[in-house]
């Protein structure tokens, strides 16, 4: 499906096992590299309230650390870099991803 893509080095910013298989579904041969930020941290530093505005700012954080890690180990520059986020939106609010199993039951619930 995306020939123009063979042979290129193509970098996913995240390490959520779904995102990597519908790229692979499509054809992508992926290299993953997590983005080691605080996401609650980063946030907060931003005094960031918006859903969308979280989700743009952690995905574009995300792919600045995993290009400048995957700059750092290869010495070069990858060919595509894809990266994004995910935040639940609950009548305009944002609910952060739970830290365990209670977490996420009392988000639920």
């Amino acid at each position: 499906m995306f020939k123009f893509l063979d042979g290129k080095t193509v970098i996913l910013a995240s390490t959520s096992p779904r995102r990597k298989a519908l790229l692979e579904q499509i054809g992508l041969s992926v290299n993953v590299f997590q983005a080691e930020i605080d996401e609650e941290e980063e946030v907060l530093s931003e005094n960031l309230t918006e859903p969308s505005e979280i989700a743009k700012f952690l995905a574009v954080a995300k792919a600045k650390h995993a290009f400048e890690k995957y700059c750092g180990l290869n010495n070069g520059v990858p060919d595509l870099l894809i990266a994004s986020d995910t935040v639940v939106d609950l009548d305009g609010s944002p609910i952060g991803k739970p830290k365990n199993k209670q977490g996420a039951i009392e988000a639920l619930t």
